[in-house]
């Protein structure tokens, strides 16, 4: 009657939340994905804590999708719904992971490499001559 209608409402109006959300983080995945990119394509010296918030932003959105799905099942939903939503998460998340692998992995293995780049080389003769002159300071 009116208390299944009231239920099954809730139910959808919770199910089009949760795919609001997850899209959302599907979006911030792909900007953080394209943020990668561009930092490897012009950025060749990047500094640590630049390189920590990437890896921390992402982490951060794998645990929002990971709490998400967890979330599903604390509300009224059937089981097979529950399912069919993680196992759409989870084919997302495969796709976001073989992206990220495609997009920013592929391309700096195939791109240049540090320790064959001539400018580390330079780099790196630089700084043990500078040794050579002041053992002290480094």
């Amino acid at each position: 009657g009116k208390e299944d209608e009231l239920r099954f409402t809730q139910s959808m109006i919770f199910i089009l939340r949760y795919i609001g959300f997850f899209l959302s983080l599907m979006g911030t995945m792909i900007c953080l994905i394209i943020q990668e990119f561009l930092k490897v394509k012009t950025v060749e010296d990047e500094d640590m804590e630049a390189q920590n918030r990437g890896i921390t932003a992402i982490i951060s959105v794998f645990t929002l999708a990971m709490t998400s799905n967890l979330v599903l099942y604390t509300k009224q939903l059937s089981t097979e719904v529950c399912i069919a939503l993680n196992a759409i998460s989870a084919l997302c998340a495969v796709l976001g992971v073989r992206a990220f692998y495609a997009i920013l992995i592929r391309r700096q293995t195939t791109g240049r490499q540090l320790y064959e780049d001539p400018d580390f080389q330079e780099a790196q003769a630089d700084l043990k001559s500078q040794k050579k002159v002041m053992p002290l300071l480094f």
